[in-house]
């Protein structure tokens, strides 16, 4: 104990040089392994593309979307074809005589033949609604990701913050430990040492909080993997750098072209387009073309000329459209759906844009943070830390200095992690609304949007 009081300024500071460390050592990529955490974590190396590749081919959802694109695809046949054609079977119970025998029964077949502007319309709209569901998916598949990599990011900050946490709760063990030696050598009150263990205490909670919110973090990761949630998950211990450098008018453009939502909204509007115009030739009649055949018994007497000859009758019909309300009424239905198909594209088309700039703020904001906390007042606040423990090992200033300094170094490390995370968020957002990851835009897009 004695050595140790020797040099309790040497303790102090490896613990604030540690902390120094966590603080503004956290830059490297993706690419980076993860770090084990606690009975969570796993000796494989996981990156956040592990997890979006994991997700795409075992996310339950995503599998429903992409099956329901596979359905729209084989209704296409079935809508551009014509009705099944119709057998009929019929027997005479009662024999109708003629001069060449009985007729006894009678089998039929039929087939109705709608106009091929119907047939080739039926085709669009299927087309159209396939269409619709792959861009469906396509959105789907975005928001799995988006979704995943704000998991990934969420276990990022956790890991995190139980970093600097226990970062601190080292700092402060050391601290009591010399407010400890000097209270026994008679140099600071009780009450010092009191006030010491209870903010170590108060830390102390704090980190056994973070340490339990691992589990329903990790939980929540396997769920969008389709795993059982009590699978073991890597907590990362970087963020994957990149920066947008894109003008905002072309990110514009892109979302109009390439954003799944607005384009499943367009095929939409197609499809009620065309199906507007079908309604409206619901009063055109269908062509039915059919062929009788009927089993004719011998007649008697015997020697009949063309006895027990089976005749064979041709048809041809057409549909009457006569219900005149039902057709009118088709055709405002189509042209209400086709009005609503757009007032919902358009409506769609101004929230994502909203989007679009609320996540570009977001993006700037952070950024703006990221430079403020890590440039500027995270290493000010480490000075002053310093500044304070060499005042009160000096007896300058009393220990609720010291404590003021600490939390605020706390709390602006947080900070810091709060905004990597939530740039990367933003990011994430804005690379799911343009459907293009940053990096691979073409060169001729970029453009400094600083």
């Amino acid at each position: 104990m004695r050595a140790f009081c020797a040099a309790p300024g040497w303790a102090l500071g490896c613990a604030c040089v540690s902390l120094l460390t966590i603080c503004v050592a956290r830059g490297e990529t993706d690419s980076v392994p993860v770090r084990q955490a606690g009975a969570l974590g796993t000796e494989e190396y996981t990156t956040l593309s592990d997890y979006l590749r994991l997700a795409a081919e075992n996310n339950r959802g995503l599998e429903a979307a992409y099956h329901r694109w596979q359905a729209a695809l084989a209704e296409i046949p079935r809508a551009a074809s014509p009705p099944q054609p119709r057998l009929t079977y019929g027997y005479f119970i009662s024999e109708v005589e003629t001069k060449v025998g009985p007729q006894q029964h009678r089998i039929g077949l039929s087939q109705s033949l709608p106009w091929p502007s119907k047939l080739s319309s039926r085709r669009r709209i299927g087309e159209h609604a396939a269409a619709a569901a792959q861009a469906e998916y396509e959105s789907a598949r975005q928001e799995l990701l988006l979704r995943v990599k704000s998991v990934y990011f969420d276990l990022y900050y956790l890991e995190a913050a139980i970093a600097v946490t226990e970062e601190n709760v080292l700092l402060l063990r050391s601290l009591e430990r010399v407010i400890l030696a000097r209270y026994r050598s008679g140099d600071l009150p009780h009450s010092t040492l009191i006030r010491a263990q209870v903010e170590l205490g108060k830390l102390e909670d704090r980190l056994a909080s973070l340490r339990e919110r691992r589990r329903p973090a990790a939980a929540a990761m396997n769920a969008l993997l389709n795993r059982p949630t009590d699978s073991r998950v890597s907590f990362p211990r970087s963020l994957p750098e990149s920066n947008l450098n894109v003008h905002q008018d072309r990110l514009s453009s892109l979302l109009e072209n390439r954003n799944p939502e607005l384009l499943a909204a367009r095929h939409r509007v197609d499809k009620q387009d065309e199906a507007a115009g079908l309604a409206g030739r619901s009063a055109w009649p269908d062509l039915v073309v059919g062929v009788d055949y009927l089993v004719t018994g011998h007649s008697d007497p015997a020697g009949t000329p063309d006895s027990g000859k089976d005749p064979i009758i041709a048809m041809l019909g057409i549909s009457l459209p006569l219900w005149r309300g039902r057709i009118r009424g088709e055709s405002a239905a189509g042209r209400s759906s086709q009005v609503a198909a757009a007032s919902q594209y358009a409506d769609r088309r101004l929230l994502l844009q909203a989007e679009l700039e609320s996540a570009l703020y977001g993006y700037r904001d952070a950024g703006r943070q990221v430079r403020l906390y890590g440039e500027e007042l995270l290493p000010k606040a480490t000075q002053s830390l310093e500044v304070t423990r060499q005042s009160f090992e000096a007896g300058r200033s009393d220990f609720s200095t010291f404590v003021d300094a600490q939390r605020l170094l706390l709390e602006f490390s947080l900070q810091l992690e709060r905004a990597r995370v939530e740039k990367a968020r933003s990011l994430a957002r804005i690379e799911g609304l343009v459907a293009t990851p940053v990096e691979q835009m073409p060169e001729s897009e970029v453009q400094d949007a600083h």
